[in-house]
């Protein structure tokens, strides 16, 4: 059951202020290395972000940051057309490829 609205109790307040003492402030090169991990793409955001403690919209804010800074350029491999999907798989399977693979779905 929901409290009513209205002014906090004392223990409240310092619970809140406890939290925000404690909560874990990250560093730039810590930011990068989640970042980075995520781009990997080994596990899955969400598992990352569970692991590391953080919310996924953190985890989205940041690579956004880092991507409109400059500081993470995504490498393109190769792009293919839209009919050439079956090679690009193929390839990708095989191991052979540098960078992400693309696929234009436009002439």
């Amino acid at each position: 059951m929901r409290s009513k609205p209205g002014p906090q109790s004392a223990a409240e307040q310092h619970v809140r202020e406890i939290r925000r003492q404690t909560r874990k402030q990250y560093g730039a090169q810590e930011k990068i290395r989640i970042v980075l991990e995520g781009l990997r793409g080994e596990y899955s955001i969400a598992e990352l972000c569970r692991r590391e403690g953080i919310a996924q919209s953190l985890y989205y804010k940041w690579s956004k940051e880092f991507l409109e800074a400059g500081k993470l350029v995504p490498v393109v491999g190769r792009t293919y057309p839209l009919h050439a999907v079956p090679e690009a798989l193929r390839r990708f399977g095989e191991g052979h490829f540098i960078g992400k693979i693309a696929i234009s779905i436009s002439d």
